[in-house]
């Protein structure tokens, strides 16, 4: 199999980015014929103009950069997928500093499993290089995606999460899959996009594993595929982790819905989860306050009513005065 590594970024951290260019260039890459595209979504200044990625192009020929201008990780993953040719697309994060046997396990994998159509990192480490918060770094790594798998595991299964989808990070994909996610996304069947400057929706990856799922595969994961998840400062704060909670929740049932739309004729699966949101908010949260956990009900309050909006966009709810009063209110604390 031929394989294209790509990592869509967008104003990397040098030091950071730099751990990630060296880490694709110490893979053991074996027979295997490899190319890696560098998507530039507009960074300032240009990915090309870094220093350490000129070194990096300097003494890698199978490297190139391209640039997307249209802003957004989803525009930036299609450009790379149309930009290459290989039969394996492996995205790896402008974070993510892999195992040096990460490439040539993906393709194990393919061959040992021909059923399933997405491979992820069943062990992910998290680092903090720069600094973090103390409780950040206590509390937090598993919000920045650590997971310690001890088997591989497989899924057929449709749900909003499950253990054994892939996260975005060093996801493998069968270029048929990435071709047909292209296509549904530039005819607008999909419109949910991923993160881009300013919003923290992350269903993308989510979407890959749901229409691989569709089209009659597995997705899984395998602690044999291994990565540092390496969070700058910038990303190591509250701020940035409500805002994940509120964006990534919210546009939830929307991204399910446009690889399922025949799920939103069940109308008895939109009251009821109406109803079970709106129950035990203010107990929760009242909780939270008691045991003076102050932060945790910021998290609460983002998770929750990240929750509620992704219902009423999934099913186009009229929202009334009072909701619309409840959640300006309550938002004001978390963002």
């Amino acid at each position: 199999m031929d394989v294209s590594i790509i990592t869509c970024t967008y104003n990397p951290n040098p030091k950071i980015f730099e751990r990630v260019l060296r880490s694709v260039e110490s893979q053991d890459f074996g027979d295997l014929k490899v190319e890696y595209v560098i998507v530039d979504n507009n960074s300032h200044p240009p990915v090309a103009e870094m220093p350490i990625v000129q070194s990096f192009l300097a003494r890698n020929s199978w490297v190139r950069v391209i640039v997307e201008k249209e802003q957004g990780l989803t525009a930036a993953r299609i450009a790379g997928t149309k930009a290459t040719t290989g039969d394996i697309l492996i995205f790896v994060d402008d974070d993510n500093e892999l195992d040096s046997q990460y490439v040539k396990n993906s393709i194990k994998l393919f061959e040992a499993y021909p059923f399933v159509a997405v491979w992820g990192a069943g062990h992910i480490s998290v680092e903090f290089p720069e600094s973090a918060p103390s409780w950040i770094e206590k509390e937090m790594k598993p919000f920045y995606l650590e997971r310690k798998r001890k088997r591989t595991e497989y899924a057929t299964i449709v749900e909003m999460y499950c253990p054994a989808y892939p996260i975005g990070g060093g996801m493998a994909v069968k270029r048929e899959i990435m071709n047909t996610y292209s296509i549904l996304v530039k005819s607008h069947n999909f419109k949910t996009t991923d993160r881009k400057a300013g919003s923290g929706a992350s269903w993308g990856d989510t979407q890959i594993n749901w229409l691989s799922i569709k089209n009659g595969y597995a997705v899984g994961v395998s602690p044999d595929l291994k990565f540092q998840h390496l969070i700058s400062k910038k990303r190591a704060s509250l701020e940035y982790i409500l805002r994940l909670y509120y964006d990534g929740l919210a546009s939830g049932l929307t991204a399910f819905y446009e690889v399922f739309p025949e799920e939103l004729n069940n109308n008895d699966l939109k009251n009821q989860s109406i109803r079970v949101l709106h129950f035990s908010f203010f107990n929760n949260l009242f909780s939270y306050f008691l045991r003076l956990k102050f932060r945790h009900a910021k998290m609460y309050i983002a998770d929750h009513f990240g929750n509620v909006e992704s219902h009423y966009r999934a099913f186009n709810l009229p929202k009334s005065f009072s909701y619309k009063f409840i959640s300006s209110f309550f938002l004001s604390f978390v963002k």
